[in-house]
C-alpha cells in the first residue's frame, strides 16, 4: 500500500491528533484526544477521538471503548459545570446511514438546554406490534449470543399477576412503566450530583503521571473562557 492509500494519511482527524492541523483541544491522554467541533450543534460540542485510526466503532478494542466511555462521562460533567447547561447528548454516529461523515470513530458530547433548537437528535416514536417486536428479538438472538454470550428467551411472557399491577398506555394495549411528568421549565438545579473534579478513581491514581493528562478543572476553565 502506498502512502497515498493509507487511510491514516488521508484522515483529517488523524492530522488533528498528530498536531498537523490546528484544533482547540480540551482533553488528551495516551489513548484519546478531545477537541471542540468547529461546526458545533451547540457551543461546547466536543469530539472525543481515539489516537489510533479506526473507521467504525465495532473495530475498537474493548479496553478503548471502556476508556472512551469513562472520559466521555467526565467530560459531560465538566461541560455541565462550565457552561451551566442542564444535560448532554453522548453518541457515536456509526456508518453513513447513521450520520457518520468522516471515516474516523468519534464520540460526540453535546451540551444541551431545553429549547436550544437542536432538533436532529429528536428520536421519532414509532409504533410496532407485539408480533413485530418478537420477530426482531428472534433475529437478534443468535448475533447477541455470539457477541456477548447472552441468549434472550424468545417466547417470554409476563405473568397475569404482574400484568394486572402494571399501568396501561391509552395509545396501545402494552404495559408501560411509571414515569414522572417532564418539567414545564428548565430546572434551577441539576437532578443529579456532580462529582468532585479533583477526585480521581483508584485506577487513575495508580497510573504513572502523564504530562498530557488534563484535569476536569482545566477543562471547565478552558470551556468557560478562563484558559486558552
Amino acid at each position: 500500500m502506498s502512502e497515498g492509500d493509507d487511510p491514516q494519511q488521508q484522515c483529517i482527524f488523524c492530522h488533528i491528533i498528530a498536531g498537523a492541523v490546528a484544533a482547540k483541544r480540551v482533553y488528551e491522554d495516551e489513548k484519546v484526544v478531545g477537541v471542540l467541533d468547529i461546526n458545533p450543534a451547540n457551543p461546547g460540542h466536543v469530539l472525543l477521538l481515539p489516537r489510533e485510526h479506526y473507521a467504525f466503532m465495532p473495530q475498537l478494542p474493548e479496553d478503548l471503548v471502556q476508556h472512551m466511555g469513562m472520559v466521555a462521562k467526565q467530560l459531560s460533567f465538566a461541560l455541565i459545570r462550565a457552561l451551566k447547561v442542564t444535560g448532554t447528548n453522548i453518541f457515536v454516529a456509526n456508518g453513513e446511514s447513521a450520520g457518520q461523515r468522516a471515516l474516523h470513530v468519534m464520540l460526540h458530547i453535546i451540551p444541551r438546554l431545553e429549547g436550544d433548537g437542536v432538533v436532529g437528535l429528536d428520536i421519532p416514536l414509532k409504533q410496532q406490534s407485539s408480533d413485530e417486536l418478537a420477530a426482531i428479538k428472534k433475529k437478534l438472538s443468535v448475533p447477541i449470543k455470539e457477541a456477548l454470550g447472552f441468549e434472550p428467551v424468545i417466547n417470554a411472557s409476563v405473568p397475569e399477576s404482574v400484568q394486572s399491577n402494571l399501568p396501561v398506555s391509552k395509545s396501545s394495549a402494552l404495559p408501560i412503566p411509571n414515569a414522572p411528568s417532564p418539567p414545564s421549565s428548565v430546572p434551577s438545579s441539576l437532578p443529579f450530583p456532580l462529582p468532585d473534579a479533583q477526585k480521581l478513581s483508584s485506577s487513575e491514581k495508580s497510573e504513572s503521571p502523564n504530562p498530557n493528562k488534563v484535569s476536569l478543572s482545566d477543562i471547565a476553565d478552558f470551556l468557560s473562557g478562563g484558559k486558552q
